[in-house]
């Protein structure tokens, strides 16, 4: 993107790390480090960042760490994702908040 043009992104929305026990993840974020429970479910646990619109979330489903980017249209990202030479490793997919789709840099 060249300069003065506004970005594909809007912020991060979380960062979605894993820990093998959600209880010993959420002792350390939540009771040592001081971080706000939003949302918990079977797998993950939402925590606030001090912004209050970013999230870490820990949990026990994949081995792998994840950053989740909200954007205005993930439709319309991924055709920019396209042409820009990144590639879609999932096509969009419903989640609980809107949609989701996992891409690639080049």
């Amino acid at each position: 993107m060249m300069e003065g043009k506004n970005t594909v992104f809007e912020r991060v929305d979380c960062i979605r790390i894993y820990v093998p026990d959600l209880e010993s993840g959420l002792d350390y974020y939540h009771n040592k480090l001081g971080m706000k429970i939003a949302w918990k479910s079977k797998t993950a646990i939402g925590l606030l960042m001090h912004d209050k619109n970013t999230e870490i979330v820990i949990q026990n489903e994949h081995k792998r760490q994840e950053t989740d980017i909200k954007v205005k249209s993930v439709l319309q990202i991924c055709e920019i994702i396209k042409i820009s030479c990144g590639k879609i490793k999932s096509e969009p997919f419903d989640i609980e908040i809107g949609k989701c789709a996992i891409v690639e840099d080049p």
